[in-house]
């Protein structure tokens, strides 16, 4: 899916849904992050891709707090579903992707 074709997808779900989404992405992210990781080891070997990792769970996370308690002051959906893909970052629009079909 393009990003245009994912807002779409993400705007034509009901609210649990994209609840749901949002959680199987933030689960994602987490293992998305540990590729980061120097293997059996404390070090990070990509702390530039942990850090934009952190930042959007950061950001997903805050969203789905406001979602489920019905708050108004949060990001409209095509600027969470930006924000969620990053800047041309095939792995996490994937991610997305995956997350989105399973619940149309």
């Amino acid at each position: 899916m393009t990003p245009d074709e994912l807002v779409a997808a993400f705007s034509s779900l009901s609210a649990t849904d994209q609840w749901r989404v949002l959680a199987e992405y933030a689960h994602g992210l987490t293992v998305i992050a540990r590729g980061t990781y120097v293997p059996q080891t404390e070090d990070v070997a990509d702390p530039r891709r942990l850090r934009m990792l952190n930042e959007v769970q950061h950001r997903v996370i805050g969203h789905l707090q406001k979602l489920i308690s019905g708050s108004a002051e949060r990001y409209s959906d095509d600027a969470i579903v930006r924000i969620i893909i990053g800047e041309d970052d095939a792995e996490l629009l994937t991610l997305l992707e995956t997350a989105v079909k399973r619940r149309r």
